[in-house]
């Protein structure tokens, strides 16, 4: 897989809008190389963040963003970044980060990128470590 390609890792046939997504390849190559530090914001439900996670993301659920937007530039500025700066936000699939990302980007969070396909592509394509999971209700059950 070339990871320099924006499209790296996805599904055959599909293309990012690039405006509001960006691959988790991409987005593990940025948090991997650290220079600048790179956020992966966390726009799911704690139990869901508990079953599976990427190391040192931010938690900030998606219902309480609006309510929250000092917690996300504080978090950027501890990192030294700017309230534009590039930063991931996931989910499971990528629909509630692309709505996130989408309510950032309004907010003057200008560098927000939906991570298409979430943490479940994330998983498969980049680091297998992270479990897969289904959500029933507030309860996560691990997959095989």
């Amino acid at each position: 897989m070339n990871i320099d390609d924006p499209n790296a890792g996805l599904p055959r046939g599909v293309r990012l809008r690039e405006a509001h997504e960006i691959s988790p390849a991409a987005a593990k190559r940025l948090l991997d190389a650290g220079d600048p530090p790179y956020l992966v914001l966390d726009c799911r439900l704690p139990e869901e963040h508990e079953a599976a996670r990427v190391e040192g993301s931010l938690l900030l659920p998606l219902h309480e963003i609006e309510q929250r937007l000092d917690d996300l530039e504080d978090a950027l500025t501890e990192r030294g970044l700017a309230r534009n700066a590039p930063f991931a936000v996931l989910c499971h699939h990528g629909q509630r980060s692309l709505r996130a990302a989408l309510l950032l980007q309004q907010h003057g969070f200008g560098g927000a990128r939906s991570v298409h396909g979430g943490i479940e592509l994330w998983a498969s394509t980049v680091d297998p470590t992270i479990p897969r999971y289904e959500r029933s209700g507030s309860r996560c059950r691990i997959l095989p």
